[in-house]
């Protein structure tokens, strides 16, 4: 979440000192399309139709399950989602804040609610993105049977266990 949080306040300050010297220049922002918020809403559906199949496959009660390299597939695809969630909503919030000085204008209006909406959508899709992440989590197995770990020891590549005896 760190990493996203990150993404969109880097987004937004490096977009925001962009537009700013594009609008003192040129005094035009460029336009800003409602498709795009609609385009991320229906990549939020996907995604998240997606980590439900995961998280019932995880959790064993799905019908058909999914394929280990699928659910890796919508895990990283999560994970882009998240990124790209959180890149989207900072540059399109500071696209919006350039705009608000000369919110009068009704062009300048349109514009900064269009991009408040991508904005709002890009979020949605960070939002979703981490939530997907948290569906493909796999706990580690709690008995102590034939596992090379008990339950509680650490595993994984950083593991200090000598698994040889």
């Amino acid at each position: 979440m760190r990493d996203v949080l990150t993404a969109a306040v880097a987004a937004g300050g490096i977009a925001y000192l962009v537009l700013s010297w594009s609008f003192r220049r040129d005094a035009t922002l460029p336009p800003v399309s409602w498709a795009v918020a609609v385009v991320l809403l229906v990549v939020c559906v996907g995604l998240a139709l997606a980590g439900r199949r995961v998280r019932a496959t995880v959790r064993q009660t799905a019908r058909k399950p999914l394929e280990p390299l699928a659910a890796y597939r919508v895990l990283r695809l999560a994970q882009a989602c998240a990124l790209t969630g959180g890149l989207v909503a900072g540059g399109y919030l500071a696209y919006a804040g350039v705009a608000l000085p000369d919110i009068d204008a009704s062009s300048v209006r349109a514009a900064a609610l269009s991009a408040l909406a991508v904005a709002a959508s890009g979020g949605a899709l960070g939002v979703v993105g981490l939530w997907v992440q948290s569906m493909c989590r796999v706990d580690p197995p709690d008995d102590s049977g034939d596992e090379p770990y008990a339950a509680g020891e650490a595993y994984g590549p950083d593991s200090h266990r000598d698994f040889r005896d």
